[in-house]
């Protein structure tokens, strides 16, 4: 979004005051004012985008390709329940025994753990076993998220602050 497009938020009544202990958002609308859990904000914004993934465009494509390599078990998963990564927005294809190129990550996933967290889900859905692998799989993406999330304490921008309140109020979720 451009600053342009905040203002336009603010002028719709989202008013980001600051933060508190670089973990609360502090937030007026509507006369009404509001401390928004910065971590689990952005935790549940990251968790909700992986769910859509693909469907909603949230892969970035990677320029040089991530070579991962996983254990036989995971490899055994990917090969059977690879619509699973492939859903939240994974571009991957196999190179060799057990190794994987990483072509593409999650949108909301840092392209520097993009490698640990496909490896994570690989392993939940190898851990699975083929049982109740819809629900494993949500668990992991909720813990993937977490990872993800902007953790407590940090210090971020105005700007990612109000991104954030402008994402929850508009979805309503608060």
């Amino acid at each position: 979004d451009t600053a342009n497009q905040l203002l336009q938020r603010v002028k719709q009544g989202i008013t980001v005051i600051g933060e508190a202990f670089n973990s609360y958002i502090i937030v007026e609308r509507d006369n009404t004012l509001y401390l928004i859990d910065k971590h689990a904000a952005h935790e549940r914004i990251i968790y909700e985008s992986l769910k859509k993934g693909k469907k909603e465009g949230g892969t970035q494509l990677l320029l040089m390709p991530l070579t991962v390599n996983v254990a036989a078990e995971e490899a055994f998963a990917i090969a059977e329940y690879g619509e699973y990564l492939e859903s939240t927005g994974f571009v991957f294809e196999e190179f060799g025994t057990n190794t994987y190129l990483i072509r593409g990550v999650p949108s909301e996933i840092d392209i520097d753990t993009a490698e640990q967290t496909f490896v994570y889900l690989a392993g939940q859905i190898a851990k699975a076993g083929g049982k109740a692998i819809g629900d494993i799989f949500d668990r992991a993406l909720y813990t993937a998220a977490c990872k993800a999330a902007v953790k407590a304490g940090t210090k971020t921008s105005k700007l990612s602050s109000t991104m954030i309140a402008d994402i929850l109020f508009s979805d309503e979720a608060v």
